[in-house]
C-alpha cells in the first residue's frame, strides 16, 4: 500500500495552472516527470446521465476526493472532484481539481392523446428554444403537421447538448 498526502500542494515544488474559464486548478511536481493528470475538460453533464473522469495512465497511484484508488471516476451528481496520482517511484505526484454542473433537460410536452375525425390535421408543437429537433417522422422542425392516426414521439437537444423526449398518440 503506497500512502501519500492527497492535496494539492503537498510537495516542494509544485507547478499550479488555473483555468477561470471551466472552474479547475491543475497541480504537478516539476521534479522527475512531465507527466501532469488533467481529469477533465468538461465542466458539466446532463442530469440523469454519468460523467467519466479520467486521470490517464501516466501514473501507477490514485487517491480521489472519497478515497477510491482507481484512475477513473463516475461522477452522477454536482460537485467538486480531485485526484492526486503518483508514479510506481513515489517520486513524482500530479493533482487536478474540477467543478462540475449539472445541466436540466430541455422541457418538451407534446400535450394529451388527440383524436380527430377523418380528413381533419393537427399540428404538433415541440416547443421553442431548441438547437435540434428530432421527429418520428424524420423532420427536424420544430412543427410538424399529422393526420394519420400513428404514435408521434420527438426528441429535442439544447445548446448543453442535453436532450429529452415525448410522444403522443393521434
Amino acid at each position: 500500500t503506497t500512502a501519500f498526502d492527497s492535496s494539492p500542494n503537498a510537495n516542494n515544488g509544485t507547478l499550479t495552472n488555473m483555468d477561470t474559464t471551466t472552474s479547475r486548478t491543475t497541480s504537478g511536481a516539476k521534479v522527475g516527470s512531465n507527466n501532469i493528470v488533467n481529469i477533465s475538460n468538461i465542466t458539466s453533464f446532463c442530469v440523469g446521465s454519468t460523467l467519466l473522469l479520467d486521470a490517464g495512465n501516466s501514473f501507477t497511484h490514485y487517491q480521489w476526493q472519497d478515497s477510491s484508488i482507481n484512475s477513473t471516476y463516475s461522477v452522477t451528481t454536482a460537485g467538486k472532484f480531485w485526484v492526486t496520482a503518483i508514479d510506481s517511484n513515489c517520486f513524482s505526484t500530479s493533482s487536478d481539481t474540477v467543478t462540475i454542473s449539472e445541466n436540466s433537460l430541455p422541457n418538451v410536452q407534446l400535450g394529451n392523446d388527440i383524436t380527430l375525425c377523418t380528413g381533419m390535421d393537427t399540428i404538433l408543437n415541440a416547443g421553442s428554444g431548441h438547437t435540434t429537433y428530432t421527429w418520428s417522422t424524420g423532420a427536424s422542425t420544430q412543427t410538424i403537421t399529422v393526420n394519420l392516426a400513428n404514435t408521434y414521439s420527438v426528441t429535442v437537444t439544447d445548446n448543453n447538448n442535453c436532450s429529452n423526449n415525448d410522444a403522443t398518440i393521434v
